[in-house]
């Protein structure tokens, strides 16, 4: 597919979206990396704002079934980034490149009210940037005081946020990495200079330099169109090397210009490269070859996963399953009994009901063990209850279990 292609496709889908939000439906039952998701639309009335906000959200499969919180990712761009950020993330967690994560998407009804989004800053010729916007310091109140604690209460949120934008757009996050250094953890921004000046005379580049001491870990990701000129490249290689003298560790930078793509076409590989900087490969290598080869699997992945958790400052969890890899729990599971690993798979079951509950999956599992160990009573009482789970959370192995389930009791 064409980056044209992909770029019209997204589009129509945000049609799509946008369609049922204004009705306040979910969009339920909707595949993204052969699992089912929900897309939702939320109203906020903000007296922050003086409107009323139309607020996208997607949620990661198996939401309704799964008991832990998740991180956010604030798209201030939905109109051109939501599905995609939706897409690109639901893929790569179900591949192990990042944790899963619930997108919320700020639409921007009109160019206006995009350009709102934007810092209040000068160009070089003294002119106001984006015809005067610069409303950036009420949609971060909008944030912190309205739409988060909304979330909060409606969806299971953890504290860690990621915010992403897109020309104009990253003015807002510029604004809350320079003055609300608790409030997010990770920054992407695309297309967007930072020369440009404040009022006190200051250039967005040194305020950015002097904003990243206040904070102890975070990520700031910078990508944008490549155009040739010598000073631009130099201005670049300057704010990089200024930025990484003045804060050790404390802020991992990543400020690109992306060669053969312009304006909005860096989008899409500025957010794959993004993300790969906030979970690097050498951190987020998730090895289950290696896993599988380990005298004590369980603890492995535990180990590991512990060890995650706390390098991002929040419970990340192993996949529960997903469609046409190994790499996940539920098949692991199976490696192992396959392998006559029994008590092996025991503790790995077990490991993964404490994160997973209500996996209908597991139980099933659990069956298989029983039937490996010849106790059939006990594997009729697991399979009926992953039929029950699967029932509740309209799961779609559900038929699996029932055929299981009456072969296992159709034996004499």
């Amino acid at each position: 597919m064409t980056l044209k292609s992909l770029i019209c496709s997204t589009f129509v889908s945000l049609i799509a979206i946008s369609v049922n939000a204004q009705n306040n439906q979910t969009l339920s039952g909707m595949k993204s990396a052969g699992e089912r998701i929900n897309l939702e639309s939320i109203q906020i009335e903000s007296k922050i704002l003086g409107e009323n906000r139309e607020i996208y959200v997607s949620l990661p499969p198996n939401y309704d079934q799964n008991v832990h919180d998740y991180p956010i990712i604030l798209v201030l761009d939905a109109e051109f980034m939501f599905d995609m950020t939706r897409s690109m993330t639901t893929l790569w967690a179900s591949r192990n490149y990042m944790p899963e994560s619930i997108i919320i998407g700020l639409p921007n009804p009109t160019l206006s009210k995009r350009f709102e989004l934007s810092l209040k800053v000068k160009l070089k010729n003294g002119r106001d940037a984006y015809y005067g916007g610069g409303d950036s310091e009420n949609y971060i109140r909008f944030f912190k005081e309205e739409l988060f604690p909304h979330l909060q209460k409606k969806y299971r949120v953890n504290s860690n946020r990621t915010i992403i934008g897109l020309s104009p757009t990253a003015g807002t996050v510029y604004h809350a990495f320079i003055n609300e250094p608790k409030l997010f953890n990770h920054f992407i921004t695309m297309n967007s200079g930072i020369q440009k000046t404040f009022d006190s005379g200051k250039t967005i580049a040194q305020r950015l330099i002097e904003s990243a001491k206040n904070y102890q870990k975070a990520t700031l990701y910078m990508g944008r169109g490549y155009f040739p000129g010598q000073e631009r490249e130099d201005l670049q290689k300057l704010f990089i090397k200024e930025f990484n003298k003045e804060n050790s560790s404390n802020v991992r930078l990543k400020a690109e210009d992306l060669k053969g793509e312009s304006g909005y076409g860096i989008v899409v590989n500025c957010l794959s490269n993004a993300f790969r900087f906030i979970y690097p490969p050498e951190v987020y290598d998730v090895d289950y070859t290696a896993f599988l080869k380990a005298k004590d699997p369980t603890k492995a992945i535990e180990s590991f996963y512990t060890n995650l958790s706390e390098r991002y400052g929040y419970k990340i969890h192993p996949i529960e399953s997903a469609d046409y890899t190994f790499y996940n729990l539920f098949h692991m599971m199976r490696r192992l009994i396959s392998s006559d690993r029994i008590e092996d798979a025991k503790k790995l079951v077990q490991l993964g009901l404490n994160y997973y509950p209500n996996s209908s999956n597991f139980y099933y599992r659990l069956a298989q063990i029983n039937q490996a160990e010849n106790d059939k009573t006990s594997a009729v009482l697991h399979l009926k209850k992953a039929i029950r789970l699967a029932k509740k959370y309209k799961y779609k192995n559900l038929s699996l279990f029932q055929e299981e389930l009456f072969k296992l009791t159709s034996e004499k």
